[in-house]
């Protein structure tokens, strides 16, 4: 009997070998690629690589454009992920209280994370023209003047944040929302002949009960703005004077535009263990609260 099971296990390790080898190289393969990349000095004119340590690490502390571009990433992740989540709950909880025409309202909001990222972006970048957008013909109909909303650099990555906003929130709303729909209704109309108002339940009731859903939305929401790129590249370039440069663009500049190969390695393993590092801390005491709760 033991020699059944066991040649069973043999056999189903070899049913999932396939899958492990694509899972090695396309994932394992080359992050050890990369590291090993970012310890030496690659550009497209040199054939050999050169190792040069942690230079590439310590050439990062000290350029300021890099800098720039990791302090962008930062303010760029934390009010994406902030609104993205807030306006999320909100449509969330709206939609579950609305008994009319809820799917349509569902599908209307849902309209923003359908369409593609460089479709959104081209259109997004119509709506800020300074000359023909429809918002500063908005504006000056109220009687304020035109702005550029992509070429001011304390405009441009604010513009381009309610961008990413606008195109996330749908996502974290649909997530939110399945978990409201899955609360038994019992429970909210206990709370209701126990006198508690709206505020009490949403309080008591609803938000302990979607806050681990609430937990893994943020976190995964935090790792997509971490590497996010196509409205960046798209609506703004970085520009104007990398006042929206962010940590994605520079990696893919200093890679395929420079031909920077190993300073663009090293910059990526950065981002890797920034976003580890924030996923294991946030999980650690996510789950310390939640037991504590």
């Amino acid at each position: 009997m033991k020699f059944f099971y066991k040649r069973r296990r043999e056999q189903g390790f070899l049913y999932v070998l396939p899958v492990l080898v694509i899972v090695f190289f396309i994932l394992v393969f080359p992050l050890i690629y990369n590291v090993y990349l970012s310890f030496h000095q690659s550009d497209l004119y040199s054939i050999d690589l050169s190792f040069v340590g942690l230079r590439n690490y310590y050439d990062l502390v000290r350029d300021s454009g890099f800098l720039n571009a990791f302090q962008n990433t930062l303010i760029w992740t934390f009010w994406s992920v902030f609104f993205q989540v807030l306006l999320g709950l909100v449509a969330a909880i709206l939609l579950q209280r609305i008994s009319y025409g809820k799917r349509i309202f569902q599908i209307l909001i849902m309209l923003p994370w359908i369409v593609p990222g460089i479709a959104a972006a081209a259109s997004w970048r119509w709506l800020y023209h300074p000359d023909f957008g429809i918002i500063n013909y908005l504006m000056s109909l109220l009687g304020y003047d035109p702005v550029i909303w992509l070429g001011d650099p304390n405009l441009a990555l604010p513009a381009v944040i309610v961008v990413n906003i606008w195109k996330m929130y749908p996502f974290a709303m649909l997530i939110v929302l399945a978990r409201l729909q899955a609360i038994p209704s019992s429970i909210y109309e206990a709370a209701e002949i126990d006198g508690g108002n709206s505020l009490q339940i949403f309080l008591r009731i609803t938000l302990p009960m979607i806050r681990g859903v609430l937990s893994i939305l943020t976190l995964l929401l935090t790792i997509w703005s971490f590497n996010a790129f196509t409205f960046i590249y798209a609506m703004t370039g970085g520009g104007p004077a990398r006042s929206s440069e962010i940590l994605g663009l520079r990696i893919y500049r200093d890679a395929l535009e420079n031909m920077l190969f190993g300073k663009a390695a090293a910059e990526a393993i950065f981002l890797f263990i920034i976003i580890l590092a924030f996923s294991v801390v946030y999980l650690h005491y996510t789950y310390d609260w939640e037991e504590g709760v």
